[in-house]
Order: structure tokens, then sequence, then C-alpha cells
């Protein structure tokens, strides 16, 4: 499990770069992926996050629960546009569910780096 998650960790820097250079061909292969633990590791990056900023910011809501609503929401977002290409599948290709899932998991790192940066910049 261990070399596992080193290796997802590879491939999710490996993967982060190559969107920067060269973001169609990358997403395209991001969209073909199959191991778990890649989102996996985003989403842990992202529940960081969310507790890292809990101390910078005024304690309204505990992070755990603003990290649940967004876990929520982005599974809600993600199944409503599976269904809605389900809905319109013309050439009757199949679609993944986890194509969604990973497509969309990577466009969080901009993301997550644009918000960390600003959180770190406006204190």
């Amino acid at each position: 499990m261990a070399t596992d998650l080193i290796t997802s960790f590879v491939l999710v820097m490996r993967n982060f770069i190559l969107l920067i250079i060269s973001p169609y061909k990358t997403m395209r292969k991001i969209s073909l992926e199959k191991d778990l633990y890649q989102p996996a590791l985003i989403i842990g990056l992202i529940f960081i996050y969310f507790k890292f900023i809990y101390y910078l910011r005024d304690r309204i809501y505990p992070a755990t629960l603003i990290y649940l609503i967004f876990v929520i929401n982005f599974f809600l977002t993600i199944s409503f546009f599976y269904l809605l290409s389900k809905l319109f599948n013309k050439n009757k290709k199949e679609i993944k569910f986890y194509s969604f899932v990973f497509t969309f998991i990577y466009s969080m790192l901009p993301t997550l780096i644009w918000f960390l940066s600003t959180s770190i910049l406006y204190r």
C-alpha cells in the first residue's frame, strides 16, 4: 500500500507538471486513469487545505463540516455532468464515471494553489 501511495503521488506530481506544459493531451490521458489513489491524494490535499485555512480565518464553522459540504457538492457536480452526458450521448459510446472523477479532481489542483496562495498572502 505504501508503494502504491508513493507511486500515485509521483503520478499526481507528473500529471500536474504535464498539465502546465501540455494541458489538452495530459487531460485526455488523465481521463483514462484507473488508479484511485490519485484522486484520494488530491482530496486529502484539499482536506489539509481546509484544516490549514481554519487556523488562519475566523472559526465560524468547523473545517470538517466545510470539507464535507465541499465533497458532497463535488460529487453532485460530477454526477450531474455524468448523467447529462449519458442523456445526450449520441454516439452511444460508453461513458465512465471515473473519467469524470479524474478530470474534475485534477481541475481542482490550480484552484487549490490559487486559494492557498491568496490565503497566505492575504494574511
